[in-house]
C-alpha cells in the first residue's frame, strides 16, 4: 500500500509552502508523534543571552542557509517543505 504526507507551512507572514512525500507504512507513526508534539507547542519566553528574551512563537523555525557540514539535510532529502528563506511554523 502506499502512503502519503502532506506537510504545509508558512515561510513568511502567510506566504505558505507545502510539500507532498511518499513515506513507509512503519513511518507514519513516527509523524504522527512529531504532529502531536508540534500541536501541543506552547510559545515561551527565552532568558539568557539577553537577545533571547522575547515571546518565541514558532515551532519549527529553519534558517535560509543549509548547514550541511553539520548533518542538516538540503530540502529535497526533508519531508519539510523550504521556502526561499526557511521556514518558521509547521500548520
Amino acid at each position: 500500500m502506499k502512503y502519503q504526507i502532506t506537510i504545509e507551512a508558512d515561510a513568511h507572514d502567510k506566504d505558505y509552502v507545502a510539500k507532498l512525500s511518499d513515506v513507509k507504512e512503519n513511518q507514519i507513526s513516527l509523524f504522527e508523534r512529531v504532529a502531536d508534539a508540534i500541536r501541543e507547542f506552547k510559545p515561551y519566553v527565552g532568558t539568557k543571552p539577553d537577545y533571547w528574551i522575547h515571546k518565541h512563537e514558532h515551532n519549527w523555525p529553519t534558517g535560509e542557509i543549509i548547514q550541511e557540514e553539520f548533518g542538516e539535510k538540503t530540502p529535497k532529502e526533508r519531508y519539510v517543505p523550504f521556502g526561499n528563506n526557511g521556514i518558521h511554523t509547521i500548520t
